[in-house]
């Protein structure tokens, strides 16, 4: 019976698929920045670089018709400070405008980007499959 019990509580599909082409970060060290968020289905998570010229940036992608989540994460990686978009207000008048809220966020480690981005693309994810 109390192996039943565990066994309703968990969730089916909490083992992330999680692939790394960032060198020297290992799926070990994404599987534990990642711990504790939900899991996407199916879909496999892929950590790439994301090269920049001048400052770092946020960049990820849901791609719905080959299952996967892409999360980009600056190299090299610096303490970085991002506008966030967060909502919009219709403006009244003709045409679709809008007033954005949208606030500075710092992200000063890799686990930050990595669990923004991963959240952010698993709403799209969410969104899409779930419905």
């Amino acid at each position: 019976m109390l192996a039943l019990q565990k066994q309703a509580r968990r969730a089916p599909g909490t083992r992330l698929s999680i692939r790394s082409d960032l060198p020297g970060f290992k799926v070990a060290d994404a599987r534990r920045m990642l711990a504790g968020l939900p899991a996407p289905g199916d879909y496999r998570v892929v950590i790439k670089p994301l090269r920049y010229r001048t400052r770092p940036s946020l960049s990820a992608l849901c791609e719905f018709d080959l299952g996967r989540i892409i999360l980009r994460l600056p190299e090299p990686f610096q303490p970085f400070d991002e506008l966030v978009y967060y909502s919009a207000r219709r403006k009244p008048g003709a045409g679709m405008r809008f007033a954005w809220a949208a606030e500075k966020v710092r992200f000063r480690t890799r686990r930050d980007v990595l669990r923004f981005l991963y959240c952010h693309e698993w709403l799209h994810w969410y969104l899409r499959e779930m419905q």
